[in-house]
């Protein structure tokens, strides 16, 4: 009864927000995805009613998970390679990413959030997932994403407009400060590339993207 009324709160905002077909569209593929990975991530929080500073809050956005649809067909867009590496998705909320990430052959995997309750979902989440196995390598870190020193194994990163475009720059910068320590192939998952530009700026170029029922956008760009 919980997960009905959570697609059907998820539908009215969807609905409201954008249009119904959209909210009908998102919600069959959250009923199936919820049920393939086994878990429980449908549904948005608004940040302001967690322990948040004004800036932080002022410089985010509200916790929306990823479209399962878009998630998967960008993930499988990737070159093989790309599993070989460390994953970190940017603004994690509660895990749905990194959950799907390991059905494609992700092992290691980073989630950042700023929300701590979201940050312990998240890890919830990921050890619930029917494709997770012990072995694999996995962090849920409690932190501003402008903040966090990136590893030099990971390679793949993975955002869905998680924040305004002051800390994207930031986060991107810091990307790039990896990449000069440890030269590699960079890939980037960009759902909603309000921001893309400041990728583009940087060297990287398109090789994938997909639009569906105008408002779905993903797009996987790639620095060599």
């Amino acid at each position: 009864m919980r997960k009905i009324k959570a697609y059907a709160k998820y539908f009215q905002f969807i609905y409201k927000h954008w249009d119904f077909q959209l909210a009908l569209f998102t919600i069959w593929h959250e009923i199936i995805g919820e049920r393939k990975y086994g878990i429980d991530t449908t549904g948005t929080e608004q940040l302001w009613q967690y322990d948040i500073d004004d800036e932080d809050l002022s410089e985010s956005e509200a916790y929306q998970p990823s479209s399962y649809y878009i998630l998967e067909k960008v993930l499988a867009a990737l070159p093989a390679e790309a599993a070989t590496g460390r994953i970190y998705d940017f603004g994690c909320g509660k895990g749905r990413t990194l959950a799907v990430a390991m059905a494609y052959g992700f092992q290691k995997l980073t989630g950042i959030e700023i929300i701590y309750e979201l940050a312990k979902d998240a890890e919830s989440n990921i050890l619930n997932c029917r494709f997770y196995k012990p072995a694999f390598n996995f962090l849920v870190v409690n932190n501003r994403a402008q903040d966090e020193e990136i590893t030099d194994d990971a390679n793949t990163f993975l955002f869905f407009n998680p924040f305004k475009e002051s800390v994207m720059a930031e986060v991107v910068d810091n990307i790039m400060e990896s990449h000069q320590r440890a030269p590699r192939k960079i890939f980037v998952i960009y759902i909603n590339d309000v921001y893309r530009n400041l990728f583009l700026d940087k060297g990287f170029k398109q090789h994938y993207h997909i639009q569906k029922l105008t408002y779905l956008q993903g797009t996987v760009l790639i620095l060599s």
